[in-house]
């Protein structure tokens, strides 16, 4: 869950279906327009992450997109604990 003051990540590359790529803007927020109705898997790649952040749970989200529908998929990250290292 983001905090009020929270913004996203910027410059971090997400994959639709392994087949198109975009970046995150300043505020965190990417976009794919004109995507098909039905499932499709939506990767974050974690090497563009800012350190010390780290995704939470699995990097690969399986998504439904519905017919003239926006669909939106905030995907979790969170700093990490050097003292548990």
């Amino acid at each position: 869950m983001r905090d009020a003051n929270e913004t996203g990540a910027a410059n971090v590359t997400v994959l639709l279906d392994g087949r198109y790529s975009a970046r995150t803007d300043s505020q965190g927020q990417y976009e794919f327009p004109a995507v098909a109705a039905g499932q499709h898997v939506l990767v974050v790649v974690p090497d563009n992450l800012p350190l010390p952040w780290m995704i939470t749970g699995e990097e690969r989200k399986v998504i439904k997109v519905e017919t003239r529908r926006r669909t939106v998929l905030d995907v979790g990250a969170r700093r990490s604990d050097a003292t548990q290292m």
